[in-house]
C-alpha cells in the first residue's frame, strides 16, 4: 500500500460505497439469495461463478480465484493503479481527494488534471474556430453534406484547425500554458532549429473523450487532397491507443437501455448514424478492436453488431475482433455491406431505415466467418474444405455449451457437404492437441490456488467462520493462537484478525484485505467469505475445529521434539536430552489428561 494513503482514508471511502452498485455498473449482476452472481469478467466462462457479497463488501470468483473489495475490483477490471482507483471511488463517495494526496511531491500533483485542462482548452479553441473563424465554411459544408447536424457537431464538440502553423500554440501560450506540456500531449511538434509548430492544420477536429468525458486526444480529417487523410494524436500520458472508444461517453446510456452496441470504424461512420438518431453506437478509432475496448462495451451490454467497412481491411479487422468477443463471452453479429460502402455512405444513399434493417438482419459470427473462409479458400477441393473446417473448429471449440457446438457441427457439415462425424472427430483432435500443449505449459508454473485447495479442511472452516462472524473473532482470540495453524497463509490471516481485534480495529473482510497485498492470500479471504453457509450447528463446528487444530499443533510439536531428542542423542548432549524428554513426557500427560 502506498505510504501516502492511510488505512482510515481507505476505510472511509469504502464505507460510503456499496460494492454491488460499483460492480453492477460494469457487469450485469443477478440476485442469488444474500449474494449477487455474474459471469466472471476476468476469465472465460459460461456458468456464473462470480459472487458479490454485499454484507461483507467483497467479491470472489470460484472459477479463477479473483477476489477483493471495490477498490481491488476497479484496479483489476480497469487496469488502474492503486491511487487512480482510489481517486475514482473517492469522487463517487464524496471524500476529499487531497486527504490522501498530502504526501505526493508538489511537482507531481494534478499533472493529469493539467493535461486534461490543456486538451479542454484546445478543444474549445478548435470548436470556436468552426463557428466563428474566417475560412470555416468548407469544414461546415463538409459536415452538412454528410448529414451531420449542428446539434451533433455542438454535442460532440467538433472543431476546426485553421490552415496556420501556430494557431493553437499562440492561443495556449496566451493562456500561460507551458509549451513543453503542450508538446507532451502531441498538439505541437518541435522544429529542428528551435520553436514549435501545430500538429493539426487545415483539418476538421474530432475530440476523443474518455468514458468520464475528459478530452484525452484528437482525431483530424484533412480538408484538401493532402495526406494522410486522417491524423490522430500520438500516445500521451493520458491517451493510449486501443483503450478508448469514440462516442462511448455519449452513447453508453443508450447502449445499456437497448442492450445492444453497434461498432463502426471511424469518426464519420459514427457521426452520420448518430446524427440521425442511432445513439447506441461507438467507433473503434479506425483500428481492430482490442480486448480493453471490448471490455468497455461489455460494461453496458453483452450484445454487439459490427458494421465495419466492406473493403478487405474492414473484413480483416472484423475477423480479428471476433475471437476476442468470444473470449469475453459476448454475443456478436456482423453486418455485411456491399463493396464500396461504409455506414456513412450507406446511410447518405439509402437512408436510416435501410441501415437499421441491415442491422436487424446482421448475420451470426458463425455465418460471417464461414462465408469469409469460403471466399478465401474456395470449396472445390477437399484440402480447402479441411482448411476451412480447422479454422472454424478453433472458434467452435471455444463454446462450452454442447448444444451450441452440436448445432455448429451440423451446420458446418451441411454447408461444406462433409460428414458430421468426421467434423466431430477432428474437433476432438484439435481440442486434445490444444489441451496437451496447455498442460505442458502449466507444468512450468504452479496453479495459483494450489495452496488454498490443499489447506486442512478444519482450519479453513474455522477461518471461514471467523471471517463471516466478527463476534467469533473476539470470542476466540484468547482460546487459540495463529501459531497453532499449520497452513501458514491461514495462520497469517488469523494472526492479523486477532491483532486488529485487540486494537479494536475494523476486522471486516473488505478492510482486512488491505493488510494482504499478495493475490494468493486475498483470494483465500474472498473465497472463504463468499462460501455458502450450510452448517446446521455452528457451535459444534467451532468446538470440533478448535479441538482438531490444537491436536494437530500438539502432534506437530511432538514431531519436532522427537527430532530434537534424536539430535541430542546423536551429539551426546545429555543436559539438553534430559530437558527435551521431560518436556515430551509432560506434553504426553497433558494430552492424556
Amino acid at each position: 500500500m502506498p505510504a501516502m494513503v492511510s488505512p482510515e482514508v481507505i476505510s472511509d471511502v469504502l464505507d460510503r460505497l456499496d460494492i454491488a452498485e460499483i460492480i453492477s455498473s460494469y457487469i450485469p449482476l443477478k440476485r442469488a439469495g444474500r449474494n449477487f452472481k455474474a459471469v466472471c469478467p476476468f476469465h472465460h466462462e459460461k456458468t456464473a461463478s462470480f459472487i458479490v457479497n454485499p454484507d461483507k463488501q467483497i467479491y470472489h470468483c470460484f472459477g479463477c480465484g479473483a477476489g477483493g473489495n471495490a477498490l481491488s475490483f476497479l484496479m483489476q477490471y480497469e487496469r488502474m493503479e492503486f491511487l487512480e482507483a482510489l481517486e475514482m471511488l473517492a469522487k463517487k463517495a464524496g471524500v476529499e481527494i487531497e486527504r490522501f494526496r498530502r504526501e505526493v511531491k508538489p511537482q507531481d500533483i494534478n499533472l493529469k488534471a493539467k493535461f486534461y485542462k490543456i486538451n479542454e482548452l484546445a478543444s474549445f479553441f478548435y470548436h470556436k474556430n468552426l463557428f466563428s473563424s474566417s475560412g470555416a465554411e468548407p469544414a461546415r459544408a463538409y459536415l452538412s453534406e454528410r448529414g451531420i447536424s449542428e446539434k451533433s457537431v455542438r454535442e460532440l464538440r467538433i472543431g476546426l484547425a485553421q490552415n496556420r502553423w501556430d494557431g493553437l500554440l499562440e492561443y495556449l501560450t496566451a493562456q500561460n500554458v507551458n509549451p513543453s506540456l503542450i508538446q507532451k500531449l502531441g498538439l505541437i511538434i518541435a522544429k529542428d532549429k528551435g520553436g514549435f509548430y501545430d500538429r493539426f492544420r487545415n483539418r476538421i477536429i474530432f475530440p476523443i473523450l474518455d468514458i468520464k468525458s475528459n478530452v484525452v486526444g484528437f482525431g483530424a480529417r484533412v480538408l484538401d487532397n493532402s495526406t494522410p487523410k486522417y491524423l490522430n494524436s500520438p500516445e500521451t500520458p493520458i491517451y493510449v491507443k486501443g483503450e478508448h472508444l469514440y462516442g462511448l461517453n455519449f452513447s453508453k446510456d443508450a447502449i445499456r437501455r437497448k442492450d445492444l452496441c453497434l461498432v463502426v470504424e471511424g469518426y464519420v461512420d459514427f457521426l452520420t448514424p448518430y446524427s440521425c438518431g442511432i445513439d447506441n453506437i461507438v467507433a473503434s478509432l479506425g483500428t481492430a478492436l482490442t480486448q480493453r475496448q471490448i471490455r468497455l462495451i461489455k460494461r453496458f451490454s453483452h450484445n454487439v453488431v459490427m458494421v465495419y467497412d466492406s473493403d478487405l481491411a474492414g473484413e480483416l479487422a472484423t475477423m480479428r475482433s471476433l475471437d476476442l468477443f468470444i473470449d469475453e463471452a459476448m454475443d456478436v453479429r456482423v453486418v455485411s455491406m456491399e463493396k464500396g460502402y461504409d455506414p456513412d455512405s450507406f446511410i447518405r444513399e439509402f437512408g436510416k431505415e435501410a441501415f437499421c434493417q441491415r442491422v436487424e438482419n446482421a448475420v451470426s459470427l458463425f455465418e460471417y466467418k464461414l462465408n469469409f473462409l469460403k471466399s478465401k479458400h474456395g470449396v472445390k477441393s477437399i484440402e480447402n474444405k479441411a482448411k476451412i473446417i480447422d479454422e472454424m473448429l478453433l472458434v467452435i471449440n471455444k463454446f462450452s455449451n454442447a448444444v451450441v457446438r452440436a448445432d455448429y457441427f451440423k451446420r458446418l457439415s451441411e454447408e461444406l457437404n462433409v460428414g458430421e462425424g468426421a467434423i466431430i472427430e477432428q474437433a476432438r483432435n484439435i481440442k486434445k492437441h490444444a489441451q496437451g500443449a496447455r498442460q505442458g505449459s502449466e507444468k512450468l508454473k504452479p496453479a495459483p490456488l494450489q495452496v488454498v485447495k490443499e489447506g486442512r479442511a478444519f482450519e479453513r472452516l474455522l477461518v471461514r467462520l471467523l471471517l463471516q462472524e466478527e463476534e467469533l473473532v473476539h470470542r476466540l482470540k484468547n482460546s487459540i493462537s495463529a501459531s497453532e495453524f499449520q497452513d501458514q497463509q491461514l495462520a497469517k490471516i488469523v494472526g492479523t484478525m486477532f491483532e486488529l481485534a485487540n486494537l479494536n480495529r475494523d476486522i471486516s473482510p473488505a478492510k482486512l484485505l488491505h493488510h494482504f497485498p499478495d493475490k494468493e492470500t486475498s483470494s483465500i479471504i474472498c473465497e472463504l467469505t463468499a462460501a455458502e453457509d450450510n452448517l446446521e450447528n455452528k457451535e459444534k463446528a467451532v468446538e470440533d475445529c478448535l479441538m482438531r487444530i490444537k491436536d494437530g499443533a500438539v502432534k506437530k510439536y511432538k514431531e519436532r521434539l522427537c527430532a530434537a531428542i534424536k539430535d541430542a542423542q546423536d551429539t551426546n548432549d545429555e543436559a539438553r536430552l534430559l530437558n527435551l524428554l521431560t518436556e515430551f513426557n509432560e506434553l504426553s500427560k497433558k494430552k492424556r489428561g
